[in-house]
């Protein structure tokens, strides 16, 4: 009893995990039968494309906000509640400044973005709405993450089911019934979105938070804190991008496009795991640490030796789950899967243990986020960024789908690596922790200033 109730403090934590775990098994559910139906319409080369798309607004959006919202992220757990509702304020007004002309100009060179990163196989449609949804996304991705700093599972969970259930009732009637293919998928999720984007802002005007109206000085202090602190982000979530969707776009490059739609089939299975492993973990989890350095100052290392001892656990059991898991797959496969994407299977467990490592940097980040180590963590992304590149470039000649799937996994491994030593030389004193093993009532409490 006594032992239970010491991890007392982690039951909102494990309530908000599966709060976010069970909505995204629901929604994943669903969107899977939409994707398997999507197989008997798409061709190859289509997936392939689908899949060049989802990587564009995956990371595009993150270039119109400057790295904004990100850098709100970092500053909320530092302030109180009217700051944090003025700063809220001002990074919109910062974003719609700098979006809107990024998005104009942009617009206007669809046939260059055609050629350049869609290899001239999108339509002029499928990438204005695109560029749409990139521009949406800001606003409904800001709603979510102060539901998910606010610790508020159920209505975010409420929130994202519904739109999701909007964007595939719309995919249906896009791509099945009116025949639109890539472009009825690619509005479909554009309306998802959109519909978030107008529940946060009714949200937003009823709680009178447009209240707090904007002075020069503040306004002025603010946006250069806002862009300062969010500059590095930019490159930051480019060669996160790169990490973790630019295998596909090089398989397109150095291979062909159908490849890149059995890689993209493959990946959808770490996306499932994104959804109900990593997603709930970074709503509920991190800002729960966040939290615990704010209000324990003192108490820094023992956090933090805390935090990696449930990392290691979490990861050793989700390697037994995604072992088990690929077996299942190539049970289950060969019966819901048309033949040509049968070989998608043979990559699953290498992309599935690169997500495990993955969940391993959300532990291991805390810490560097709290203090917000932005250009020490820029070096962690680029020196993985490149390693994949460089391993692709390397592997996918020789070994094609294969080689760059062990080039993400290594370049995973690699990112964990560097995450975990960082914290370690941030938070902890090697001759401190010597001496906690020897005197565990010693208490190890070094931390960044």
């Amino acid at each position: 009893m006594f032992t239970l109730r010491k991890y007392n403090h982690y039951l909102p934590v494990i309530k908000n995990f599966f709060a976010y775990a069970v909505g995204n098994a629901i929604l994943r559910a669903v969107t899977a039968v939409i994707a398997f139906m999507n197989l008997h319409v798409f061709t190859l080369a289509q997936f392939g494309v689908l899949g060049l798309v989802n990587s564009f607004v995956g990371m595009f959006p993150n270039f119109l906000n400057w790295g904004i919202r990100q850098a709100f992220g970092l500053e909320y757990f530092h302030l109180n509640s009217i700051s944090r509702r003025i700063m809220l304020n001002h990074a919109i007004i910062i974003y719609l400044l700098i979006a809107i002309p990024l998005l104009t100009i942009c617009l206007f060179n669809i046939p260059f973005i055609n050629q350049t990163i869609f290899l001239n196989q999108a339509t002029k449609s499928i990438i204005f709405v695109a560029l749409i949804y990139c521009f949406i996304q800001f606003f409904s991705e800001l709603y979510l993450q102060v539901l998910r700093y606010q610790m508020r599972a159920g209505l975010l969970t409420f929130v994202q089911l519904g739109a999701a259930v909007l964007s595939i009732a719309t995919n249906i009637f896009l791509v099945f019934y009116l025949g639109w293919g890539i472009l009825g998928a690619v509005c479909a999720n554009t309306i998802g979105i959109l519909a978030i984007s107008v529940w946060a802002f009714w949200q937003y005007f009823s709680s009178k938070t447009h209240c707090f109206l904007p002075t020069t000085q503040v306004f002025a202090k603010t946006a250069q804190s806002l862009l300062i602190t969010g500059f590095p982000f930019i490159p930051n979530i480019l060669f996160t991008w790169i990490l973790s969707s630019g295998n596909r776009w090089l398989l397109a490059h150095l291979t062909n496009t159908e490849n890149a739609g059995i890689y993209t089939l493959a990946d959808m299975v770490g996306q499932i795991f994104n959804l109900c492993i990593l997603y709930p973990m970074s709503g509920s989890y991190i800002p729960y640490m966040l939290q615990q350095f704010t209000e324990k100052p003192n108490s820094h290392g023992v956090l933090e030796q805390q935090n990696q001892k449930f990392m290691w656990i979490a990861m050793v059991v989700m390697t037994f789950l995604v072992s088990i898991a690929t077996v299942a797959a190539f049970w289950i496969g060969p019966s819901i899967l048309p033949k040509s994407y049968l070989g998608s299977l043979n990559y699953i467990w290498f992309i599935l243990m690169g997500y495990v490592f993955m969940l391993g940097t959300y532990f291991s980040s805390c810490y560097l986020l709290y203090y917000k180590k932005t250009w020490l963590l820029l070096g962690i992304t680029v020196s993985s960024a490149l390693t994949n590149i460089m391993l692709n470039f390397l592997f996918i000649p020789f070994l094609s789908i294969y080689g760059s799937v062990l080039a993400s996994l290594v370049a995973y491994i690699l990112f964990f690596v560097l995450n975990i030593l960082a914290t370690n030389k941030l938070c902890f004193n090697v001759w401190q922790i010597l001496l906690s093993r020897r005197h565990p009532d010693i208490p190890n409490d070094r931390h960044a200033s």
